[in-house]
């Protein structure tokens, strides 16, 4: 079989890809950042004290970026404040450090926040009791209060009004927004790839038809507004409420966010190719196009788990051939069953499908490869594999996945029979596109799925 240029561009990146996993495993990966845990506080805990401190540790077991960090305090009467100077402390920067300014008798909560280099928000409490004084430690408390001048040593605090505890847990953004988000990114990153590869190795000339060619376009729009509304929604994390200048800016700085202004500017830079039609050479445009996809894919790995676990440089290579590889098929599916099964002759309908076929066997390979070593790498064991939330999501996605390949199979050989005998004719094309609508339906929910994954702690970050 005779490839096209675009095809073996395809297997050219594809190679690549391999090739640098494999140096990369052979090699070895630099650590993990993982999402970061709290090992141990001071004062802990439930503590009871007798002495007021005058400053308040957190250890844990990963780097903590100081620019997403926050401290907030909740006093006996419900007053919170939030706690300057915050820095490294003895232990180096696993450990931050806050201080306190002088507190009342009863009980105290310290609320400390961070944005994790995956950019999910972390956060927890640590509650500690404050003994009153004994009677005569208050009559020497406030005499020498009295005679006593003030110090400048007081760590600078704002007070904030009272809130309950109810409110005060709510996320910044609510989960299902988040969700939504991710959801919509990921489907315009996949729409946009999957119009390009079908172009090049399925229906050529996919994209100059008018429908496609405009759900490109809106694809690359929504990736750059979409991932605009990520990166406000992790300031606004790094904020603890509505972000600023500032804020952006410390969370282009994070590994996630410098991800996502990368997407940005890939984005940016899709778009401004798709609208110079008449200048650049159709096969350039759309090896440049392929190009940026992978760089979009890379911003999606770099963004998530995959960046964020136990060898990274590897996660990274391996999702974005997972991705990649869900793309060619959904994508081709959707591309086939929505636009070519109206849009070509009987002839050219059989060619495409027949080709389709084909591609989708390499990219169901590629995800069942490339999704077993993810599970290995992230899931860690299988007590974590019901264990966890993202666990659980896994079993899902296979699940589904499995009705998918089933579901494919069957599709495949009943259109196969009646185009070898027929060729070609209305009842065929009808039960090709009602199979691979079906196909796609399924494809969204696992999109759906992974979107959910994403926010979901892996069993080897816990």
């Amino acid at each position: 079989m005779r490839l096209s240029v675009r095809a073996r561009t395809v297997l050219s990146l594809l190679t690549v890809i391999l090739l640098t996993t494999v140096g990369l495993l052979v090699g070895g990966a630099g650590p993990a950042a993982a999402h970061n845990t709290l090992v141990s506080t001071d004062p802990p805990t439930g503590a009871v004290l007798d002495v007021a401190p005058t400053l308040a540790s957190f250890l844990f077991d990963k780097a903590v970026p100081l620019d997403t960090a926050s401290v907030q305090l909740i006093d006996a009467t419900g007053v919170r404040t939030d706690l300057d100077g915050l820095a490294h402390g003895p232990a180096g920067d696993t450990e931050l450090v806050a201080p306190l300014p002088p507190l009342a008798s009863g009980e105290v909560t310290l609320r400390w926040r961070l944005v994790g280099p995956d950019g999910h928000p972390l956060t927890d409490r640590v509650t500690f009791t404050l003994l009153p004084p004994p009677p005569a430690t208050t009559i020497a408390a406030a005499v020498g209060a009295a005679t006593s001048p003030p110090t400048s040593a007081t760590p600078t605090t704002s007070a904030l009004p009272p809130a309950d505890a109810a409110s005060e847990a709510e996320p910044t953004v609510p989960g299902l927004v988040r969700w939504l988000l991710r959801l919509a990114s990921y489907v315009a990153i996949m729409a946009l790839i999957g119009i390009v590869l079908a172009d090049g190795l399925v229906w050529p000339g996919a994209i100059r038809h008018p429908r496609l060619a405009a759900a490109l376009s809106r694809a690359t729009i929504a990736v750059i507004v979409l991932g605009a509304l990520q990166l406000l929604v992790m300031a606004s994390d790094i904020a603890a409420g509505v972000p600023g200048l500032g804020d952006l800016e410390v969370a282009g700085r994070t590994p996630a966010g410098g991800a996502l202004v990368l997407r940005l500017l890939l984005g940016a830079c899709a778009g401004v190719l798709l609208r110079s039609t008449g200048d650049v050479h159709p096969e350039t445009r759309w090896s440049v196009l392929s190009l940026l996809g992978l760089g979009l894919l890379g911003t999606w790995a770099f963004a998530g788990h995959a960046a964020s676990q136990r060898w990274p440089h590897v996660g990274v290579s391996l999702d974005v051939l997972h991705h990649l590889a869900a793309a060619l098929w959904i994508g081709s599916l959707a591309v086939v069953g929505f636009v070519a099964t109206d849009a070509v002759g009987p002839a050219e309908l059989t060619r495409v499908f027949r080709r389709l076929s084909r591609w989708a066997a390499v990219a169901v390979v590629g995800l069942v490869a490339t999704g077993l070593a993810q599970s290995v790498r992230l899931v860690g064991g299988p007590s974590h594999l019901f264990g966890t939330g993202h666990g659980r999501y896994l079993v899902l996605k296979l699940l589904v996945l499995a009705g998918m390949l089933a579901m494919a199979n069957a599709n495949r050989r009943q259109v196969h029979a009646r185009l070898a005998s027929i060729e070609h004719t209305p009842a065929a094309v009808g039960t090709l596109r009602r199979g691979i609508l079906s196909e796609v339906a399924l494809g969204v929910v696992i999109i759906g799925v992974t979107a959910a994954m994403v926010v979901a702690p892996p069993g080897t970050s816990l």
